[in-house]
Parts: structure tokens; C-alpha cells; sequence
């Protein structure tokens, strides 16, 4: 995709789908440095959430990367990705949720 979807281009087949594809494929190159090829990748590799294992098959999974050091460490469903936002990526939080849980655990 050369160029980019501006005023003249529009009408000229790109169509609604190419421009979400072309500006998708921008936003991970900016933000995580990868193509949605490499993207595509990931999810075949990886093969459902990182954490609880849900597989999507048309949503897009959500990209957990390192907040310091911006290194992707893989891909999370909705809502184990933002659990784990709740927490700031603080082992500590989360071992004490274990606890917590072990603890009132109903039998």
C-alpha cells in the first residue's frame, strides 16, 4: 500500500477494509516496532490468551508488552490484559490476590 489513504486516493479502491488494514499495519509499526504480519504470526504461534488460553476468532487479541522496556511478551484476551493492567505488572499485587483467593476458597 503506497501512499496512504488521502482525498484523491479514496477514490481509488481503497475501500473502508484496505484503510483500516493500512492504518492498523501503521499503528503497530509505531507503537510495538512489527508488521500485522508479524502480528498474524504471533497468534498462530502462540494459539489462544497467554494467560487463560481463550482463542478469538474475530477479535483482535490485545499486544502485553513491558511498560520500561516496551518488549512485547506476547498476547492477552480483554480481559486478562487489563487484570493485569489493574495490578501495574506488580508480581507482589498479584501473589496476594493468589493468597487472597486461596484463602476464601469455597470447596
Amino acid at each position: 500500500m503506497q501512499g496512504g489513504p488521502g482525498k484523491n486516493m479514496r477514490r481509488n479502491r481503497w475501500s473502508k477494509k484496505r484503510i483500516k488494514a493500512f492504518n492498523r499495519n501503521r499503528y503497530l509499526l509505531k507503537r510495538y516496532h512489527i508488521t500485522s504480519e508479524d502480528y498474524e504470526a504471533m497468534v498462530k504461534l502462540q494459539n489462544g490468551c497467554g494467560i487463560c488460553g481463550k482463542i478469538y476468532i474475530k477479535k483482535k487479541y490485545r499486544i502485553d508488552h513491558d511498560h520500561k522496556t516496551r518488549k512485547i511478551r506476547g498476547l492477552l484476551c480483554d480481559k486478562c490484559n487489563r487484570g493485569l493492567g489493574f495490578f501495574g505488572d506488580n508480581i507482589s499485587g498479584l501473589q496476594k490476590v493468589l493468597t487472597y483467593l486461596k484463602k476464601n476458597k469455597s470447596s
